[in-house]
Formats: C-alpha cells, structure tokens, sequence
C-alpha cells in the first residue's frame, strides 16, 4: 500500500513541477571577501586566474578572460546565459591587490539604473569571491556569489550541467544515508568486489525505479519515470557508483552515490544522498524504503550467484 502511495505522490509531483516556474534565490550565495589580502606591490601577477568560474549550484558564473598584470576582462552571467545579473554584465577589471580586482560599469537605461555598479573580484587558488553592488539586476537577480574555476573534476563525464557540491545553508539541502547488509563473510565469496561487480551487472541494482538488466555503462544518461533524466558513473577502485540528476529532473540538483563496503561480519551496500533540489522532505521521506527495495533485489541476485 505504501509504494502505491509513493508512486501517486511521485506522479502527483511531477505533473506539477511541470506547470510551476522555478527561479532561484541567488542571495544564498553572498559572501563576504576575507580583509586579509596581499597588497599588489607591483604589476606583475605571478598567478594567472583566467577561466570559468562557477557558484556551487551552478546558477551564476563568470568568465575571466585575456588575463594580465594590468586586470582582466569579465562576462558575468546565470543559467544557460538566459538572463543576464545586470543590464551591462561585461566589462574590464583592475588589480587593487596580488589577488582582488574591480571593475565599474554605467548605469544601464534598461535597468533603471544611474549609478554605476560596483564588482569586487576576489581569487583565492581556484575560488572566486565575487561582490556586486548598485547593480540592478534583470528580474532581480544579484551577480554575487562564491564559486570554483570550472574542471572536469567538478563536472564529471564533461557534462556541464552536473552539480557535485551543494551549500548547506540552501534551505533545500538535504542529505540522508541508507545502508543494508548484502551477504555475510561466512561464505568465502561474500567480497567487495563480488557484490559490486554483481551491482553493475545490472541498472535495477542502481536505480530503484528501474527495473532493467542491461549492464551500467560510464556515463550513461537514463531517463527515469516521469520524465527524470539522470547521468551515472562507475568507480572501480571506490566500488561505488554516482546516481547525478539532470536538469528537468525532480531533485535537481542532487546525487546519490551506493558504495559496497565492509564490516567485520558482513558485506553492505551504503546509499548516500545529498542535493539542494525541491522536495527536500519527501526525498528523505522515501529514501529508506526506495533503496531498501534496491537493495533486496541486490541482496537476492547475490545469494543466488553464492549459492551456485
């Protein structure tokens, strides 16, 4: 009776999501610069900071472009560049310090805006500070925000669109852990490596919505039910793999991560979930009975492949 009711509210909320119009609330990101900045004694910059910088759900950005000891020229954008943070989002910044620039552009007529806005640039190895004011954003949206040089570490299978690290002050953010036993040491062939080879043999062991036997390939995008799009990624030497939700995805942006690992009487499987989507309670609400569900079907398959 509860997975009839799960799956109600599942479709319930999904056909919802489809009709609402999210936009998010950027003010989470402000950080204040640290005062302690090296003075810049000289022109020279022995450090370049050129690169795309990201906020840590990915809603603000900023290029930093023909990087030199004079400054840098910038583009300051939000998701997919739809909408711009301020009527003019480009321009040339000025070294202040070793490690803090800033830059001031007019007033923009599309804005309403007279006074020129103010943008401090604060680069600490490959973080960057950034802090805007008398900036009047289109649809109110502030370009300040902390974020991290863009890399494939941070964005696995060179897939932009891939969030890996959340804020724990976003309101949303959740994170839970599920863990199951899968067999007992007893048996001689209850290993790490036996449990997580027999967990990629098959998607239904990583996805407990889907209940397909093809085999879990690097990188692959699986669309789930109700139109939930998700990337998938292996890692041998962890024994875990990476569930990261895609956008149009319910929980995005999120991840779940299933590890094989070892007590000293038994093989588990770890479920760890983490993410700053929508439906944060009902999310861990579900968890243990979703994975619980996953890991039976492991648990069953791995018995009968020990018992042969």
């Amino acid at each position: 009776m509860k997975t009839i009711i799960l799956s109600a509210i599942i479709a319930l909320i999904t056909a919802i999501s489809v009709i609402v119009l999210f936009h998010g609330d950027f003010s989470q990101n402000t950080i204040t610069p640290k005062a302690n900045n090296q003075e810049l004694s000289s022109k020279t910059q022995t450090q370049n900071y050129g690169g795309k910088y990201l906020s840590s759900a990915q809603e603000i950005g900023a290029d930093i472009t023909n990087h030199n000891s004079d400054g840098f020229d910038f583009e300051l954008f939000t998701s997919n560049r739809l909408a711009p943070c301020i009527g003019s989002v480009s321009g040339r910044a000025k070294w202040i310090k070793s490690n803090v620039a800033e830059a001031s552009i007019a007033g923009d007529p599309t804005t309403q805006e007279s006074k020129p806005c103010n943008i401090s640039f604060m680069f600490d190895n490959n973080k960057l500070i950034l802090e805007e004011s008398n900036c009047s954003g289109l649809h109110g949206v502030s370009c300040s925000f902390s974020g991290r040089l863009y890399s494939e570490q941070n964005h696995p299978c060179d897939d932009e669109s891939i969030v890996t690290s959340y804020d724990g002050r976003n309101p949303n953010y959740h994170f839970y852990v599920v863990e199951n036993v899968i067999c007992s040491k007893t048996n001689a062939d209850c290993t790490k490596d036996k449990v997580f080879q027999v967990m990629i043999s098959q998607e239904q062991f990583i996805v407990p919505s889907l209940l397909d036997d093809k085999p879990v390939k690097q990188c692959r995008i699986k669309t789930l039910t109700g139109g939930n799009p998700i990337r998938t990624t292996i890692d041998q030497n962890d024994y875990s793999i990476t569930n990261y939700t895609l956008p149009k995805h319910m929980f995005y942006p999120g991840k779940i991560t299933r590890q094989i690992n070892e007590t000293t009487e038994s093989i588990v499987v770890t479920t760890t979930g983490e993410g700053v989507g929508s439906y944060k309670s009902f999310n861990e609400w579900v968890a243990p009975d979703i994975w619980g569900s996953a890991d039976a079907r492991l648990r069953t398959r791995v018995m009968l492949i020990l018992s042969n």
